[in-house]
Order: C-alpha cells, then sequence, then structure tokens
C-alpha cells in the first residue's frame, strides 16, 4: 500500500472551489451596490447642472433625492461644492 495515495486533495480542492465562488458572489454584490451610488451620483449632478444652468431669475427645482445640504439651502449660492467657472477671453 505504499503506492497507493489518500485522497485527502480533492476535499481543498471543493474547499477553494466554494472560497472562490463566495469571494465572486461577493464580488458581484459589492459591483451591483457601487453601481447604485453611481447612478444616485449621477442623478444629483444632472440635477445641480440643471439648476446652475437656468436662466437668471427662474427659482430652481430641486429634486428630493439631493442631499440635505444642497436641498436645504435657500439660495444656490450656499451650496457647499466647487464649480469651475470658465471665462472666454474676446
Amino acid at each position: 500500500m505504499q503506492g497507493s495515495k489518500p485522497n485527502v486533495a480533492k476535499k481543498p480542492a471543493k474547499n477553494r472551489q466554494a472560497s472562490s465562488r463566495e469571494r465572486r458572489i461577493a464580488l458581484q454584490e459589492d459591483v451591483d451596490e457601487l453601481k447604485k451610488q453611481l447612478r444616485h451620483e449621477e442623478n444629483i449632478h444632472r440635477a445641480l447642472e440643471r439648476a446652475f444652468s437656468r436662466p437668471l431669475g427662474a427659482l430652481p427645482r430641486l429634486p428630493p433625492y439631493l442631499p440635505r445640504t444642497v436641498s436645504n439651502s435657500s439660495s444656490l449660492h450656499t451650496v457647499p461644492i466647487q464649480i469651475p467657472l470658465v471665462f472666454q477671453v474676446q
């Protein structure tokens, strides 16, 4: 019985497969959560772009999903974000 190998090697392979599957599932859940966060951030970005590109004197319509620091401010000039200003020299 010196030439026979024990069947110990099969269990770690199954454990590796299960571990790999669990990691893949966890990564997919992370990706799904990050995609959800990205969609939310893109919605906020679009809403702020619309608010800042409105004609002078027009009242902004801020959607309810904006963070409180944006939607509770009485004037958009007090929003704590940085917006790059582009000036054209003629």
